[in-house]
């Protein structure tokens, strides 16, 4: 469900952020140890290029048996899922057989009401284990277990408990906002937690997903998805540059932790299909990422800065270049120094100059589209590397390079893990998928950049589901 049936692949740019901005956020504090952070990724100078495919929780096409980390060294993806599944089988046994032993001395002894508090304090440390391994389905049976086995409500309390949040903003005018994300339905939409304030800004809140936001006049506007442990105590520092440092089309996603990997249930399809490892948290330093991918316009813009004749390999076109369905797409050179994109479905071909629209047949919505805003498809992951060199050694965007899997997971994710940008699933008209236009051969095909405002990330970029699929470095 990530592109529309066909591999046509977008490159998505990343850049390094004002030189103003430190790369790492204080320490964090959380009370809970069980919680621990990742290690920051190697800067990009140290970064070994390979082509990967990514998707929202699901990535495809990962080229990597190990991966080293500012200096710790992580076991490959299979070796993580054997231990990890040996250690929850055998937490499970252990359960099984604690939880087994007091309900028999319950059947003796009905009224023992020290068998009936350990019990359910096995409830409440096994939902603490399946939380840190992120088993969410289990964490929700264990907490339901829980309310009917504790009758204080001693445990519910230390469940709930509120972290303590304090965010500190250069400068010092910040306004600072509090949102939690509570599910609606398919998605995961924020609500206000509190009124804004002024920074410094400090509060309480149960534990859970949360973003803060950052304003101030002058300055770029910062997101920073978290989550908040129970009974933790957490300051986040950030530093707001002035608007003019960011690039046109750039957001900055301020250095934090997040959690990366897969906690598809199957392991199976994680093993052979997905070839990911399983969710757990790692830390980025800060970066800026573009909000949409890369448009024909922009990709045009790039071709008419190069000598004419550099310009024919790096047309987007299908064959060796990208795997797209039907023989009859890409973009060329038109008289008069304009340009000509073509694509065919079925026996109907799609066709317009610059400053002619895309006109869809069979479609209720979003019928006319202007095709520079597409984003470029058809290009080749060398073809991506030369643009984010070029954007770079022009000074357009200055340390530009095609993401890594890394920092697009993050970008796409927040800080929770949800499988789509805007929570566990995605609605038809979410995301350009192949049920946004009823499936109807003629109705598919891409949309403009921006255009399913419903799937934005918590970051605010767009697009990282559905439409194309996008060319990223694997780390």
């Amino acid at each position: 469900r990530r592109g529309l049936g066909e591999l046509a692949r977008a490159p998505q740019i990343v850049a390094p952020p004002p030189q103003a901005l430190p790369l790492e956020r204080a320490a964090l504090e959380p009370l809970d140890r069980r919680r621990a952070g990742g290690t920051p990724r190697q800067p990009a100078a140290q970064r070994v290029p390979a082509p990967e495919q990514c998707l929202v929780g699901q990535r495809a096409g990962v080229g990597r048996a190990v991966v080293v980390r500012g200096g710790h060294h992580h076991q490959p993806a299979a070796d993580q899922r054997l231990e990890r599944r040996l250690a929850a089988e055998e937490v499970d046994r252990g359960y099984a057989r604690a939880v087994a032993a007091l309900d028999a001395a319950l059947e003796i002894a009905p009224g023992d009401a020290g068998a009936r508090a350990r019990r359910c304090d096995i409830v409440y440390e096994r939902a603490l284990i399946a939380e840190r391994d992120f088993q969410r389905d289990r964490v929700a049976d264990l907490v339901e277990a829980l309310a009917a086995c504790d009758a204080g409500g001693q445990r519910r309390r230390r469940w709930h408990a509120p972290a303590a949040l304090t965010v500190e903003v250069v400068p010092a005018n910040a306004t600072v906002t509090l949102d939690a994300y509570h599910p609606d339905g398919l998605r995961l939409v924020a609500r206000p937690h509190g009124p804004p304030g002024p920074a410094p800004f400090a509060t309480t809140a149960p534990p859970g997903s949360y973003v803060i936001t950052a304003r101030a006049p002058g300055h770029a506007t910062v997101h920073l998805p978290l989550l908040l442990a129970r009974g933790e105590r957490r300051t986040e520092r950030l530093t707001l540059p002035a608007a003019a440092a960011i690039p046109a089309g750039f957001v900055l996603i301020p250095a934090g932790r997040f959690r990366y990997g897969s906690d598809d249930v199957d392991e199976e399809l994680r093993r052979v299909y997905w070839n990911t490892s399983p969710l757990h948290e790692i830390t980025t330093p800060a970066y800026l990422i573009g909000r949409h991918e890369v448009t024909y316009a922009d990709w045009i813009a790039w071709l008419e800065a190069l000598p004419e004749a550099a310009r024919g390999p790096l047309l987007p076109r299908t064959g060796a270049k990208a795997f797209i369905a039907g023989p009859d797409f890409g973009l060329t050179p038109a008289p008069g120094g304009r340009w000509r994109f073509r694509f065919r479905r079925a026996d109907h071909v799609y066709e317009a100059l610059d400053g002619e629209p895309i006109t869809y047949r069979d479609r209720d919505r979003r019928q006319v589209q202007d095709w520079r805003r597409f984003p470029v498809a058809g290009v080749s992951y060398e073809d991506g590397l030369a643009y984010a060199a070029w954007l770079d050694a022009t000074g357009r965007v200055p340390g530009a390079h095609l993401c890594t899997d890394v920092e697009w997971e993050r970008a796409a994710r927040g800080a929770d893990g949800r499988r789509y940008p805007n929570g566990a699933r995605l609605a038809p008209d979410d995301a350009n998928i192949d049920e946004t236009y009823g499936r109807q051969t003629l109705a598919f095909g891409p949309d403009e950049v921006g255009a399913h405002p419903a799937s934005r990330s918590p970051f605010g970029v767009d697009d990282l589901a559905g439409n194309v699929w996008e060319w990223v470095t694997a780390i």
